[in-house]
């Protein structure tokens, strides 16, 4: 492992970012979990356990983590998303580049729901570089102003979308 003069890690800086990553990417996956049991005491659970987590890895790490169930208010507003319910959203924001996830219930099937999420981020600009669609799942990498990674899958309310956004360059 390379060390800096003072013996800290010269590498530092990109993993903590990759931990942030991993932990951010960990709470998306419980919260939408929990909120599965809207109107409870799991309510306040969540919110907590997104909280602390999020406490927890800006103490340890200097990289700030938002979490919740609302798209994050600095989320860029030239990535259209696509209509539905949202069910989780969040940021990390480390070393002067901030990474965006939002989790949406659209009500369509997986097929027309792929097809207007590409329509609609090649309509804003971006250009398609991956896409790939089987009948229970589509995934698609788009680039423009930002990076937009875009994963969906069946549920029982129709497809969960779940959009990762990253500055070009970070």
């Amino acid at each position: 492992m390379a060390r800096s003069v003072t013996g800290r890690s010269a590498t530092g800086a990109p993993r903590r970012r990759a931990l942030a990553t991993a932990v951010f990417a960990t709470v998306l996956v419980i919260v939408p979990t929990l909120t599965a049991c809207s109107g409870n005491p799991l309510d306040a659970a969540r919110d907590q356990i997104g909280s602390a987590v999020g406490d927890a890895l800006s103490d340890a790490t200097g990289v700030d983590v938002e979490t919740g169930t609302d798209v994050p208010a600095d989320f860029p507003a030239s990535v259209p998303l696509v209509a539905g319910e949202v069910t989780a959203g969040g940021s990390v924001s480390a070393n002067g580049g901030t990474t965006w996830s939002v989790s949406i219930v659209a009500p369509d099937a997986v097929g027309p729901t792929f097809a207007g999420i590409r329509a609609a981020l090649v309509a804003a600009g971006n250009v398609e570089n991956v896409a790939a669609e089987t009948a229970d799942s589509a995934n698609g990498v788009f680039s423009g102003e930002f990076s937009v990674v875009v994963t969906l899958k069946p549920v029982d309310a129709g497809t969960e979308v779940l959009y990762v956004v990253t500055p070009i360059g970070r």
